[in-house]
This record gives C-alpha cells, sequence and structure tokens, in this order.
C-alpha cells in the first residue's frame, strides 16, 4: 500500500483530520480482527514501543 506524500510547507505536524482519520483506520482493521492493528493501538496508548513482523517479507518494524 503506498502513502501518497503530504507536502506541508512550515508545517511539520499532521492536522487533526489527518490524525483522526489515521485513529479511525486503524481502529476499524482491529474491529476487522487484524492482530497487528490491536496492538498499535495498545502500544499507542499505553506509549509502549512494540516490534512488528510483517509476514509478507520477514521484515521487522519498531512502532510506537
Amino acid at each position: 500500500m503506498s502513502v501518497p506524500i503530504i507536502v506541508r510547507g512550515g508545517q511539520v505536524r499532521p492536522t487533526i483530520s489527518e490524525t483522526k482519520a489515521a485513529w479511525e483506520t486503524i481502529i476499524a482493521a482491529a474491529r476487522n480482527g487484524d492482530v497487528q492493528a490491536a496492538a498499535m493501538i495498545v502500544a499507542l496508548t499505553e506509549r509502549t514501543p512494540i516490534i512488528l513482523r510483517d509476514p509478507a517479507t520477514g521484515s521487522f518494524a519498531l512502532t510506537a
């Protein structure tokens, strides 16, 4: 999945609507049974880093 790069100019942080849309996407994925999305919700709410493994490539990613 490719994510478009947003050019912000002087603004560095995402807008409130972008943050809300990202949370809604993660929550919807968790409700549909995505274990990684559920783990991401837990990690983000507890501010704890987690390591996710991509089953397709076998690569690891640090999230939080």
